[in-house]
């Protein structure tokens, strides 16, 4: 049977992801001539600004990780991080996203940073970064924000989840229990954490108030850039603006088949703009939002996979598909 096992995960996952595709593919040709006309008129030159103003703030995810190491006392360099953090999110617009984790784990353990903090670390940073996003997200809804009950109810739900399993994966006990199912004790992890865990949220204040800067950046920058889309967002505050792209990414962040978030994201952004403007707008600030984010990345990942490739930091470094 496990044999068959690897051909099974082949294809489901292809197929769960297409699935996923389907109704952003069929809006996106029903509304097509509306989108096309709209992203003739588009102002490229606010579409810039916003990427630019992306890539300033993209850095401060880095710095996340940079702190929380230091608080593992894993004393490296912010540039030496910064460059491992984006090398290892090229790995996440693989099919199955998540394994841009796995694969930050041992860029992490090449550079030298301990097996056990390198795990403590990148589970902390998802947890922080994402705990960021739906308070933004959270900070929207009580703004005025036009959503559905359960959307609230959701985002409510989704920060109570985080919060409690930042708490449990800084108890050694929570590993030693995970440690008892087969399937996740074949992955040395809880063996790693629980060595390494402890009762201590020192690193939480600095690196969730980063988070939240760094997601109102964001939510500036993603503004900039809509606004040469569509002339409605003007009409948007502020905290509405940076709550739906958080909302929108903290979705497709959730949906660890699509790889980057890829349908999801955008998804869920054009249904969310839709309560402020035609769906055809809608989906057309999805669309280039999808760029702007990619574009805004890909800078950093070549610029850091050249840097590291010239210094002879990236030997040692192999990314799996499969853990």
């Amino acid at each position: 049977m496990k044999k068959f096992r690897p051909v099974y995960l082949t294809l489901i996952r292809p197929v769960f992801f297409f699935a996923l595709l389907i109704p952003l593919i069929y809006a996106i040709y029903k509304y097509w001539l509306n989108v096309r006309d709209t992203l003739r008129m588009a102002d490229w030159q606010l579409v810039i600004i916003g990427l630019i103003l992306l890539m300033l703030a993209q850095p401060l995810m880095g710095l996340i990780s940079w702190i929380i190491l230091r608080y593992l006392n894993q004393n490296f360099s912010y540039p030496r991080i910064f460059f491992i953090y984006f090398v290892s999110q090229a790995a996440k617009y693989l099919p199955g996203g998540i394994w841009a984790f796995p694969g930050r784990v041992l860029a992490y353990q090449a550079i030298g940073v301990e097996a056990s903090a390198s795990l403590v670390s990148m589970v902390r940073e998802v947890g922080v970064l994402f705990m960021g996003a739906a308070l933004v997200g959270l900070a929207g809804l009580f703004s005025g924000l036009l959503v559905n009950d359960w959307v609230r109810i959701s985002v409510i739900a989704g920060i109570v989840v985080c919060t409690v399993s930042v708490v449990l994966v800084q108890l050694p006990v929570f590993w030693n229990f995970l440690g008892r199912l087969r399937f996740i004790k074949n992955t040395g992890l809880p063996e790693a954490e629980a060595k390494t865990a402890r009762f201590s949220f020192k690193w939480l204040p600095v690196s969730l108030f980063i988070s939240l800067v760094f997601w109102g950046l964001t939510g500036i920058a993603f503004r900039e850039m809509a606004a040469g889309i569509s002339s409605k967002m003007t009409g948007m505050n502020w905290f509405q603006v940076v709550s739906i792209f958080a909302l929108a990414w903290c979705a497709g962040f959730v949906v660890v088949i699509a790889p980057s978030g890829l349908g999801v994201r955008e998804a869920v952004l054009s249904a969310l703009l839709s309560s402020y403007m035609p769906l055809s707008e809608a989906l057309s600030i999805a669309l280039i939002a999808r760029l702007w984010w990619t574009m805004g990345e890909a800078v950093f990942i070549v610029f850091s996979i050249v840097k590291m490739s010239a210094t002879g930091q990236l030997v040692g470094i192999r990314f799996k598909k499969d853990p």
